[in-house]
């Protein structure tokens, strides 16, 4: 339904919005969120990573 409203923002009906083989997560406590929340500011340096060749 939201990518509906979406694309009906945007103009583009049946344009994909979501990426690809996302999945939801429930975060269920203090440690899920904090796990999530070291993954999502340790990204860019992952990216940078592989980007270079460092990282497998």
């Amino acid at each position: 339904m939201s990518g509906r409203r979406v694309n009906g923002l945007r103009g583009t009906p049946g344009t994909a919005v979501w990426q690809r083989g996302f999945y939801e997560h429930v975060v269920r406590n203090e440690e899920d969120l904090n796990r999530i929340r070291e993954y999502i500011a340790g990204n860019p340096m992952r990216w940078w990573l592989k980007r270079e060749g460092e990282s497998g």
